[in-house]
């Protein structure tokens, strides 16, 4: 196990070597070898260092005094008067990454300093409860900070103790247990500024009130539901009440099991008039107003009690639709064609996917005129002005190849009496 200014030098090197000897004091400059990675003057990254205490004070301050970015994630960091000292000689901190530590003990709140300039704080997966994490936020970074990242810590609910961080404009709380859409409206209440919340892997199962959600979330413009347990399609609309939300994602929840992905996105578009840009994509004008219409037509011929409000919204926009013409646009595979020769014509429901013999010995049945002596000419009814009638002399070819449509005609002559 290492204390912090021994990773900085395995990884980075010290910038010096004090020689003294005797009454003699020479300093020199021992360039290491293995190391090719120049000492940063303000950002350090010392992830999986086996960092596990803070180490000597006046080192701590040689190697921090100046960092601006501190990157300690997993590392063996699991008691907190180690962290806070090493804190405390970083005051000029914007960054710190704390990710994958075991931050599950008590912080001494006595400890913690202010970090007046810190604006991100990164804590996933560290085992973190809400006492320290309020202890954090009220201690260390409360009056600058704005991104705050909680995600896989187990959090299954959203314990409030009536602080408000209003500066935090940003929230990671992906992969926590938490469902209930109480503890949702917390987070709101917590952080009144948020401007974007992700809330991807969490099993939330609605939004809860329609009134106490959009008070909770005043200005919020970025919202992940991804993977949710979102049942319905009534709750998604919810999200139109939030009064500055133009940016969600959401993919795979209960509401989506029988859609397509293209429909999925038509059916949001079309229910939330609020989102320009969605699952990372931007809703244009033309996209909206197809999936509006194709909303209309999807719910038309329901029962009024089964229409959803936003129907008749769209109606006012739109008007009242037709359904569209259904058109079969799967490849014929059977013709009708004319079959025409001397003795009289005939009409045969043919496969386009016979050969040219396969065709002639079937003309073999209906004339008599042996295949050999076939020749057989086809009429397109519909170039016949332009290029008369072509003569088929490939028995492999295939008729589809020749675009053979109901209502052609095929000329079948005798070599013998020609």
């Amino acid at each position: 196990m290492a204390t912090l200014p021994e990773a900085v030098n395995l990884k980075y090197g010290p910038p010096t070597i004090d020689s003294v000897e005797q009454n003699c004091r020479v300093e020199i400059f021992v360039p290491l070898k293995y190391s090719s990675i120049p000492r940063p003057s303000s950002v350090l990254i010392l992830n999986s260092c086996n960092i596990e205490k803070a180490g000597n004070d006046s080192e701590i301050d040689e190697v921090c005094r100046e960092i601006k970015e501190l990157d300690l994630a997993e590392n063996k960091l699991v008691d907190w008067t180690e962290i806070l000292k090493i804190l405390n000689h970083a005051q000029c901190l914007t960054f710190l990454n704390l990710s994958y530590n075991d931050l599950s003990r008590e912080i001494p709140s006595n400890l913690v300093p202010r970090l007046q300039l810190l604006s991100k704080l990164v804590l996933i997966g560290t085992n973190i409860n809400w006492p320290n994490v309020h202890t954090l936020l009220t201690g260390l970074a409360f009056q600058n900070l704005e991104e705050l990242h909680l995600s896989l810590n187990n959090l299954s609910e959203v314990q409030d103790a009536g602080q408000r961080y209003p500066t935090i404009r940003i929230v990671h709380f992906n992969g926590n247990p938490v469902s209930n859409p109480k503890d949702i409206h917390l987070l709101g209440k917590m952080f009144p500024g948020l401007q974007s919340l992700v809330l991807a892997d969490c099993p939330v199962r609605g939004l809860g009130d329609d009134e106490e959600f959009r008070s909770c979330f005043p200005v919020l413009e970025k919202l992940n539901l991804n993977n949710s347990m979102i049942p319905s399609w009534e709750e998604i609309e919810k999200l139109r009440g939030l009064p500055s939300l133009v940016d969600f994602r959401m993919v795979n929840c209960p509401a989506f099991e029988e859609y397509t992905e293209h429909e999925r996105r038509q059916e949001m578009i079309a229910r939330l008039d609020n989102v320009h840009r969605l699952n990372g994509g931007a809703v244009s004008r033309l996209e909206r107003e197809d999936a509006e219409r194709a909303f209309i037509r999807a719910h038309l011929g329901k029962e009024e009690h089964l229409l959803p409000p936003r129907y008749h919204e769209l109606v006012v926009i739109h008007g009242q639709l037709n359904p569209l013409a259904e058109v079969d646009l799967s490849p014929k595979t059977e013709v009708t064609v004319n079959i025409s020769h001397e003795r009289g014509s005939t009409m045969q429901t043919i496969s386009v996917y016979i050969t040219v013999l396969e065709l002639k010995q079937l003309v073999e049945k209906v004339t008599g005129i042996p295949v050999m002596r076939q020749r057989v000419f086809y009429v397109d009814q519909d170039m016949v002005n332009a290029h008369g009638p072509e003569e088929m002399r490939f028995h492999q070819k295939k008729l589809y190849r020749y675009n053979v449509e109901s209502g052609d005609s095929f000329i079948i002559q005798d070599k013998k009496s020609c």
